[in-house]
């Protein structure tokens, strides 16, 4: 009971940091921020059904690729990562994992009365969840069952991969921030060290669990590519408005 308290009382006090940095924003600041983040919204979903729309026609329901078949037939038989190894490669991208870090660095941000930064981390998962799901309703592309008999897919439909997506566009932000606010060349060659690692290793890991196609991966890369350049283009014109 303590510690449900305790936790009721800090998210008071970070939203009392959040109104404090809202009330400083130039008006200005807030409407390029805004503006930039529903084009990108837009944008994004362009896109995505754009992707959904040539897959459909092109492959039809079950969306199977030839050299798609081939590549997991290789993977599974060649991969110096084991099923288990992959296992733990995609938990970087699970809605568990980003949950808790979303939740982390947006407070932190609110707690130093940044609210634009808070709200664009929240953004970064919430819109990338948002489309994945309205991906997986809008096609009904079959998970494979190449891999161990696909013992490891879950029942929902294949496209876009929502690891790769959530995990580019959050993490993405999240070095972006470092990157940007590090002069030191070793934080900056770490952190964009660990962006390729987490960008390239999460997917690889749902490939390789023989959840995915690779084209979802692409598809996840792509929407996430795009979100994250909107997010990052309105905090940088939020950041000159209020200068």
């Amino acid at each position: 009971m303590k510690s449900s308290w305790a936790l009721v009382e800090l998210a008071h006090q970070v939203a009392g940091h959040f109104e404090r940095g809202f009330d400083k924003l130039p008006t200005r600041a807030i409407v390029a921020w805004a503006k930039t983040v529903l084009l990108g919204i837009g944008v994004t979903f362009l896109l995505l059904f754009g992707l959904i729309f040539y897959g459909r026609h092109r492959l039809g329901h079950d969306g199977r690729l030839t050299w798609e078949i081939e590549l997991l037939h290789q993977i599974e038989l060649h991969s110096p990562i084991g099923f288990s190894g992959a296992i733990w490669f995609q938990t970087f991208g699970t809605d568990i994992t980003l949950i808790i870090i979303v939740l982390t660095a947006a407070s932190i941000a609110m707690w130093r009365e940044r609210p634009l930064l808070g709200l664009t981390i929240l953004l970064s998962m919430v819109l990338m969840d948002a489309a994945v799901r309205i991906g997986w309703m809008s096609w009904e592309r079959l998970r494979p069952d190449i891999i161990a008999q696909g013992i490891a897919r879950p029942s929902e439909h294949s496209f876009p991969s929502g690891h790769t997506a959530k995990s580019a566009a959050v993490y993405g932000l999240l070095i972006a921030e470092w990157f940007r606010a590090s002069r030191n060349i070793i934080e900056r060659t770490l952190a964009v060290i660990m962006l390729l690692i987490i960008a390239i290793g999460t997917p690889f890991g749902r490939v390789r669990m023989g959840v995915h196609w690779p084209t979802d991966v692409l598809g996840g890369w792509l929407i996430a590519g795009v979100w994250l350049s909107f997010l990052l283009i309105a905090l940088s014109r939020a950041e000159k408005a209020r200068a």
